[in-house]
């Protein structure tokens, strides 16, 4: 059963954001810090059959758009008798927007830092005009930096009122409708190439792409905080989705880079995180009334926003630092980095969290 402590149901959300961000550090650092290249400009794709990895099906394989959804309906529950919807929405939209706001900013300086050392190329072949960075940022390029944080930000605040009202199987039943209606129009109506277009549905962290996920993730929060069992069949059937996911392309083709890449096929990435967050949450649940520690989870869980960004300034660093040296990352070299950068960023986060927070076993 889900009848224990708020803190728990917390620490849990937190454990399972901490694991996403745990294979986030790395799997950045291969692709960006070590020099990994991936060509996807003539519509190729790393996946053996046929699942398309660019817009408008190609989709971010990520954890947190529904962690997101389930932290939303524990606080939306949590918080139902003290305060109204007005001052609870209006908390979640300034949460959200100050996201939006630092990760615009931060992409924005870097466009400009990073314009004059590559030249009018590649993914910074854009006008160095405010207008024409903002609307790179917002919907222009398939794969920013900042592209995450905004679909996720735009994503939250669009699903809170329903996550606020409605039922654990209203919102499953939504999700599941979202889910058809986009991968019908995705499928069957060539979206025009505008950024707003883009940033709502065709770029790989689009809004309405997320918000499904969102909106699962609520389903699982709020059946959850209903105090309700989650059925070991239905964690047996998610392990079984999560390992179709991992185990059929690898054999058909011999080797993971769907997995390496983290990109994968709307709705295919819906099924895929779904099932990966039914399974977490399983698991998390079943170690947490097992007293088992999970620290380091949640360490980077509850600090993952500012781990994200930090990690990219690192990996940044990293590869200013080959392209000086002359170095050509080995797979020696880029496993030492993914290593020791993960651990730095670990420890950090640890000693930071606990000045604010003090000790995370009190958490």
């Amino acid at each position: 059963m889900w009848g224990v402590a708020a803190v728990s149901r917390i620490r849990t959300i937190d454990a399972i954001r901490g694991v996403a961000v745990l294979v986030m550090i790395p799997l950045h650092l291969l692709l960006f810090g070590g020099g990994a290249d991936w060509d996807l400009s003539e519509g190729g794709t790393l996946s053996p059959f046929p699942v398309d990895m660019v817009p408008p099906l190609g989709t971010g394989l990520i954890l947190f758009f529904f962690i997101t959804g389930m932290a939303l309906a524990v606080t939306s529950v949590q918080r139902g008798g003290t305060q109204t919807v007005g001052r609870f929405g209006r908390g979640v939209v300034k949460r959200y927007g100050m996201y939006i706001f630092i990760g615009a900013a931060i992409q924005f300086l870097l466009i400009y830092l990073l314009q004059p050392a590559f030249g009018n190329s590649g993914a910074y072949q854009i006008p160095m005009d405010p207008v024409s960075i903002l609307q790179y940022i917002f919907g222009g390029g398939f794969l920013t930096l900042a592209q995450p944080i905004i679909g996720l930000s735009i994503g939250a605040i669009i699903a809170f009122p329903f996550i606020y009202r409605l039922s654990w199987r209203q919102l499953a039943a939504a999700a599941l409708a979202l889910a058809v209606t986009i991968w019908g129009v995705l499928s069957l109506v060539s979206v025009p190439d505008f950024f707003l277009l883009n940033l709502f549905f065709t770029d790989a962290f689009a809004v309405f792409k997320g918000l499904t996920t969102i909106f699962f993730g609520a389903a699982l929060g709020k059946l959850m905080m209903e105090g309700k069992a989650l059925d070991r069949r239905y964690v047996a059937a998610a392990l079984g989705v999560v390992g179709a996911y991992v185990a059929v392309p690898s054999l058909l083709n011999g080797q993971p880079l769907h997995l390496a890449l983290a990109m994968w096929s709307y709705p295919h990435a819906i099924a895929f995180i779904t099932a990966l967050g039914v399974v977490s949450l399983g698991l998390f649940r079943h170690f947490d009334s097992s007293n088992a520690g999970f620290l380091a989870f949640t360490v980077l869980g509850r600090s993952s926003f500012a781990v994200y960004f930090g990690h990219f300034f690192l990996i940044i660093a990293i590869y200013a630092a080959f392209m000086m040296l002359g170095i050509t990352a080995s797979a020696g070299i880029v496993l030492a980095e993914m290593v020791l950068s993960t651990s730095l960023i670990w420890g950090a986060a640890y000693y930071f969290s606990k000045r604010r927070w003090g000790p995370p076993s009190t958490w």
